[in-house]
């Protein structure tokens, strides 16, 4: 499904030697999410769903977003190990 991309920690794990997590993570565009009419409940939901300005599919490959935009979604998360994965991705990126 072109619609939603595997983001956050689980596309982190992707790219690096994180491990992923149980439940999944998403993202989405405002436009899909709007069409889709996903029912959501912040307390008590098992998946997380991301909503981005623009369409992450464009940049997703294999169904996972692109590693610029996972920085940029994660980079202020306090965990430790999330920012030393999150720096070691983006210093191998060939730019």
């Amino acid at each position: 499904d072109d619609t939603l991309s595997i983001s956050g920690v689980n596309a982190l794990s992707e790219y690096s030697m994180l491990n992923r997590e149980r439940n999944g993570s998403y993202a989405v565009s405002k436009e899909e999410f709007r069409r889709l009419q996903f029912r959501t409940d912040k307390e008590y939901g098992e998946t997380r769903i991301e909503i981005w300005r623009y369409n992450p599919c464009f940049f997703s490959k294999n169904g996972i977003v692109d590693k610029l935009s996972l920085f940029l979604a994660m980079k202020d998360m306090d965990d430790e190990r999330i920012q030393i994965e999150l720096e070691t991705m983006i210093n191998n990126m060939i730019w």
